[in-house]
């Protein structure tokens, strides 16, 4: 998901993106240096898009608390997100 500019989403026509804790999480551990453009761009996304639906996984692997899954609706450029979500922890 942080590969495209945010404005490239709704040029597609794409209405909805799901974004996985288990993947993005990686962005937001490590230092405050470290990742800027990843953590920038999901940082956006977060900002920008309407959250529409977050699930919050079980700890079943024994080790790893359980991901969130967030659906984000894409909004056009220059609107903002109705709902803006946290995405850590």
């Amino acid at each position: 998901l942080y590969t495209e500019p945010l404005s490239w989403y709704s040029d597609q026509g794409i209405q909805y993106v799901v974004a996985s804790q288990m993947f993005y999480y990686r962005f937001y551990t490590n230092g405050p240096t470290d990742f800027p453009a990843e953590r920038g761009a999901y940082a956006a996304m977060f900002d920008h898009w309407s959250v529409v639906q977050t699930w919050v996984g079980n700890n079943t692997d024994g080790g790893t608390p359980g991901g969130k899954i967030v659906l984000l609706k894409v909004t056009p450029p220059g609107a903002h997100a109705q709902h803006p979500v946290a995405p850590y922890p």
